[in-house]
């Protein structure tokens, strides 16, 4: 089995750079997967990019039923949908796009896990915002708090797992608080 979800990059990389990830697992084409199922798609950065080296652009989720996974992306969520084809539609986030593609295996061709990977969303307040997307369909598996913070976990239609988060005063007092503190206080990402 491999997962149901690609981390996009965008990438100033090139060819004979990204040959050192073999030693991990596989590339075809743009897309690399490791040995345990993980997918990252790579896509090269236009000249001029600010001296990138790699950025996390999207997470491509695969979905069993794309128009259901649009409405309660949309409707039960509250996401705003950005573009939509035949196969996929883009969410905007407020941070990296959210993409769905319809399909019945993971991107190597594999059968499909859906609890690999956990997006998560910040929110200010977890109890108000469990509340309110439970108002709009949500069926989370409960507000759990610990010094980490408070959660909500949820179930999409197709299997994803996803999660609200709200982090704790403690928690931001870590070394890796101020990497959340930063992502909390991010203006949006302009769509590409």
């Amino acid at each position: 089995m491999a997962d149901g979800a690609t981390l996009m990059c965008r990438t100033g990389l090139g060819p004979d750079e990204l040959a050192r990830l073999d030693d991990f697992g596989g590339r075809s084409g743009g897309l690399f997967t490791d040995v345990d199922g993980h997918h990252y798609g790579f896509e090269h950065a236009p000249p001029g990019d600010g001296g990138l080296t790699t950025e996390v652009d999207h997470l491509v989720l695969v979905v069993a039923d794309l128009a259901e996974s649009v409405a309660y992306y949309g409707s039960v969520l509250g996401l705003r949908l950005l573009d939509r084809d035949g196969t996929s539609a883009r969410f905007g986030t407020g941070t990296i796009d959210l993409v769905l593609r319809q399909g019945t295996s993971a991107p190597d061709g594999r059968p499909l896990r859906y609890d690999a990977c956990l997006p998560v969303f910040y929110t200010a307040d977890v109890v108000a915002a469990e509340a309110e997307l439970s108002a709009r369909g949500l069926r989370t598996r409960g507000l759990g708090f610990s010094d980490i913070g408070g959660t909500a976990r949820f179930t999409d239609p197709s299997g994803h797992v996803l999660c609200l988060y709200q982090p704790s005063a403690e928690s931001l007092a870590w070394g890796s608080g101020q990497k959340v503190m930063e992502l909390m206080t991010s203006a949006p990402r302009a769509h590409r």
